[in-house]
Order: C-alpha cells, then sequence, then structure tokens
C-alpha cells in the first residue's frame, strides 16, 4: 500500500509586484494543505483571526523557512527571502487583522514553577512533554473533540520561531475560536506565565529543541486519512507534489 507524506506552509501578497506572485506561491506550495482561503485542512486555519492576531509576521516567516522537523510542516528553505515575504502578506490579506510586533528578548521566569503549572493546565493538550497533540490540522488523525491539534512546543522549528512575548501573549490572551483559553481568565498571574514561558524556553535543552534538521533530513510524516472528499483530496496531492511538499512511499 501506499502511505502519503504531504506538508503545510503559509503565504499572501505585499507590494503591487509581489502580490500575484505570493498568492500564486501560496497555491503551489501551502494551499493542498491550509486551504486556498486559509480556512484549514491537513494544516492549520491561518485565516483564523484569532490565530492571526496571535503571530507576527516573523514568526510566520521562520516557521516556512524552518518548518517542524518531524511534524507534517516542511521547511521550505529553497524559497527565496522575497518569496518568503510575498507568501506572508498573502496570507495576511485572508483577514483585516492588523499584524502584531513582539519583542526578542527573553522573559524572566522560574522554570520549575513553570514546570508544575504545564503539568496542571498544559500537558493535556500539548503532552507530558509539550510534544503536541497526535495527527495534524483541523481535521484530522485525532480525538475528534478537539477543533485543532495543539502544536508540538518542544520542536525546535517552533522554539526558533515564537518569541517568548508572542508565547506569553498567546497564554494571557488565549486564541478564540480554539481550545487554547486565556490563563489569566483562569486565575494566572502573569508571574505564573512568565514562568510557563519560562519552562517552555527550557525545551531548547531537549534533543527535539536543538534538533533543526533541514528537509532534506527530516523524517516522512505519514498521512493515512483526508478531511477533503475523494476529489479534493486527489487534487490536494496533485498540488503538493507540484509544489514539492510531497513524499510517495512504498510499504
Amino acid at each position: 500500500m501506499y502511505g502519503f507524506a504531504f506538508a503545510l506552509a503559509l503565504a499572501l501578497p505585499w507590494q503591487p509586484a509581489l502580490a500575484s506572485e505570493g498568492g500564486r506561491l501560496y497555491r503551489q506550495h501551502c494551499s493542498a494543505c491550509h486551504g486556498d482561503v486559509g480556512q484549514g485542512g491537513v494544516g492549520v486555519p491561518l485565516a483564523l483571526p484569532a490565530f492571526q492576531a496571535s503571530v507576527s509576521d516573523t514568526y510566520l516567516e521562520r516557521t516556512i523557512r524552518l518548518g517542524r522537523p518531524g511534524r507534517v510542516m516542511p521547511a521550505f528553505d529553497f524559497l527565496k527571502d522575497d518569496e518568503i515575504r510575498a507568501i506572508v502578506r498573502h496570507i495576511r490579506g485572508f483577514t483585516d487583522v492588523k499584524p502584531p510586533e513582539f519583542s526578542e528578548a527573553r522573559i524572566q521566569g522560574d522554570p520549575e514553577h513553570g514546570r508544575r503549572l504545564f503539568a496542571q493546565h498544559c500537558a493535556a493538550c500539548h503532552g507530558a512533554n509539550g510534544e503536541g497533540g497526535k495527527g495534524t490540522g483541523v481535521t484530522f488523525s485525532r480525538p475528534r473533540d478537539l477543533p485543532i491539534i495543539a502544536p508540538a512546543l518542544n520542536n525546535a522549528g517552533f522554539l526558533a520561531a515564537a518569541s517568548d512575548h508572542m508565547i506569553k501573549a498567546t497564554l494571557m490572551k488565549g486564541r478564540e475560536g480554539t481550545p487554547m483559553v486565556s490563563f489569566l481568565k483562569q486565575g494566572l498571574s502573569e508571574q505564573d506565565i512568565d514562568d510557563l514561558v519560562a519552562f517552555v524556553r527550557s525545551f531548547e535543552n531537549s534533543p527535539l529543541g536543538r534538533d533543526r534538521r533541514s528537509v532534506a533530513d527530516e523524517p516522512a510524516v505519514l498521512v493515512y486519512e483526508s478531511p477533503y472528499d475523494f476529489e479534493e483530496t486527489i487534487e490536494s496531492v496533485k498540488r503538493a507534489a507540484v509544489g514539492r511538499n510531497f513524499r510517495l512511499i512504498r510499504d
């Protein structure tokens, strides 16, 4: 039988000369997994307003370039910087949400206290060791009561893409339309959240947190289900193959 390993990424226009280029690149490399208008599928829903409001352009650019080693999101490190920026601006066109900006400064906190808070408040979705939920995207191989799969917080790609202040803002505000709640509303203090951020950042000291392999070195992620109907699945596989986001494995 065949197992299909295909991937996700992100995209959107930015200046007249690159607007159409961003759309073209998005359709070539991203839409098979994230949907033509960012509605999600194999990949996360990029058009979700709460998502757009919680991630910076820098985070999106790094995510496209680095991917998520060992997960279904590949690294598009063969794209030029201006091509990646064009894709990001195309993604931003899915909503009218103003992109946030976050400081790159590290947050000081107590990672040991953060570890205890993580076990109590975060591990049920993100895994005891930050390994993330099983499956991918919006409607994939995972418990069907979860509308969006929890990301792997111990992944080198995530840790390289997300600043401490972006992680903190997500913890404080949550993401409407997903299971990610505001921990301020759950009763945690800002210091508690700083401690959680410090614990998440400590994943960089783990083997997975340091593992920034290139896309050529990544193991294939096998996908056996599709969130789409048959015709759309076949069309998505075709687009993924053309976009170099796909490997066919005989097992």
